[in-house]
Order: structure tokens, then C-alpha cells, then sequence
């Protein structure tokens, strides 16, 4: 069956943003100036490779640069781990939909079938987050910034749900009440349900412009998570709950 070059080059960019998507979800803000000229260079290199008939695992050769588009350097351990995702998820949908092909299946079959493997894949990947431990946060909003200790729990799975970002939950005291107030006097908050033993509710998470964990005598630019901001005060001692992610050891 023959495919023209715009249908080649627009499934191949579908895929390639598909694989790209899946590793930043959960791991960094959703930058699509970064996603789109990265999975578009995909789409061109497997175009290209095409046209001049050049094996099919040529095309994996494109990886690293899109790679490098796509995600921010600043961590390298997350980027590396990142790339490794797409490489992986990449041989996973090629996989699957030659197997579709060999028992027969259409072209749409085939790449629904290569879409739901690395989604399997993807899903089975985000199992383990066990960390529990205190960390020094600084954040800043509205050019101040305010410093607090919050607990590394493995009990706050609390995730923003279009971003799949985790969520630090911290209460006034925590942030201040300047800080507070001017992050929740921010546009684009978004809401997080949660639930507890005393009962179900809502948080209005916030992006901070900026935030920083304490890494040994350092201060280093913290993952990607919202601010949930907790009405009233937590229960006990501890004003912030941070996600596993935040102790994390980063060198």
C-alpha cells in the first residue's frame, strides 16, 4: 500500500509525540515549544531515511537529538532517564506493530496496537516512589521567596491531573502568609481531589515560579511540582507534605 510523503511525515510525528509525551508526563511542566520542533524532527529524519531507503533502525538514530529538544538538561539523571524511556518505548511500538502486522492486522489496527503496548509499558514504569525524609524548600512568588522544611511522604501520591505532576501540599505556615496569598492570587490554578481518613476535598494547586531543594550545602533548582495549597493548617508539626521526588538524592 502506498503512503504519500504528508501521511508518512504526519503519523510518524503522532508517534513521535506520543513517545516523547509519555516519559515529561509526570516529570516536567508540559512544554509543547520544546515536544512539537522535537517530534517533528522525528518525523522528518524517519521521512528522510524513508526516501533514501535506509534501514529501518536508521531512524532510532534520531533519538538523541530529539531528546535534546525536548527535555531540559539542568538534570541529568532525569534526562538520561527520559531518554531511555523513549528509546525503549520506541523498540516497544515498533515491536508490537510488527506483530500486528503478521497476524493480519490493518494499518489502523497496527498502530493502535504499537500506541496501547507503550502505554502497558509506560504504566507498569510507575510503580516504585518509596522515600520518606524532611527537605529544605525555597519558593518564590511576586519577587519574594520564603524558605521551609517539609516531610518527604510516600502516603502524598496527590498528582495534578491534566500534568500528572506531583503536588507539594503546604499550608500557610509553611509558606507565610505573603507567600500564600500571592500564590493563591495567581491566574491558572488548577484543582487536585484528595482524600484522607477525616474526609474528602479539593486543593488549589498553583505552578511557583520558581523553586529550590537543598542538596547537601547546595541549593539546586527543584523537579517540576505544583503547590497545593492547603486551606487552614495541617495536622501536627508539619506544614508541608513533599512527594517522593523531592528527596530524591541529586548530585
Amino acid at each position: 500500500m502506498e503512503v504519500s510523503a504528508e501521511g508518512y511525515l504526519a503519523v510518524n510525528f503522532l508517534f513521535d509525540f506520543f513517545l516523547l509525551c509519555l516519559p515529561a508526563r509526570g516529570t516536567w511542566f508540559f512544554r509543547p515549544e520544546r515536544l512539537v520542533p522535537a517530534a517533528l524532527l522525528g518525523a522528518l529524519s524517519a521521512l528522510a531515511f524513508e526516501t533514501l531507503a535506509l534501514p529501518g533502525a536508521a531512524a532510532f538514530a534520531a533519538v538523541v537529538p530529539m531528546c535534546l529538544i525536548a527535555y531540559p538538561l539542568a538534570d541529568g539523571r532525569r534526562f538520561l532517564a527520559a531518554s531511555a524511556r523513549v528509546l525503549l518505548y520506541a523498540f516497544v511500538l515498533a515491536g508490537a506493530m510488527e506483530a500486528a502486522r503478521r497476524v493480519g492486522a490493518g494499518q489502523a489496527a497496527q498502530m493502535l496496537a504499537g500506541m496501547g503496548a507503550v502505554w502497558a509499558v509506560d504504566a507498569l514504569g510507575r510503580q516504585l516512589r518509596p522515600e520518606r525524609d524532611t527537605v529544605q524548600l525555597r519558593v518564590w512568588s511576586g519577587g519574594r521567596w520564603r524558605r521551609f522544611a517539609a516531610l518527604v511522604d510516600t502516603g502524598n501520591l496527590l498528582r495534578e491531573p491534566l500534568s500528572a505532576l506531583p503536588v507539594l501540599i503546604a499550608d500557610e505556615t509553611a509558606l507565610g502568609r505573603q507567600t500564600y496569598r500571592a500564590l493563591a492570587a495567581q491566574t491558572g490554578l488548577r484543582t487536585a481531589a484528595f482524600r484522607t481518613v477525616g474526609g474528602d476535598g479539593e486543593l488549589s494547586c498553583v505552578r511557583p515560579e520558581r523553586m529550590e531543594v537543598r542538596v547537601g550545602e547546595r541549593w539546586k533548582s527543584a523537579p517540576d511540582v505544583w503547590i497545593g495549597l492547603y486551606p487552614g493548617r495541617l495536622r501536627g508539626n508539619v506544614h508541608a507534605l513533599a512527594p517522593g521526588v523531592l528527596g530524591q538524592k541529586r548530585a
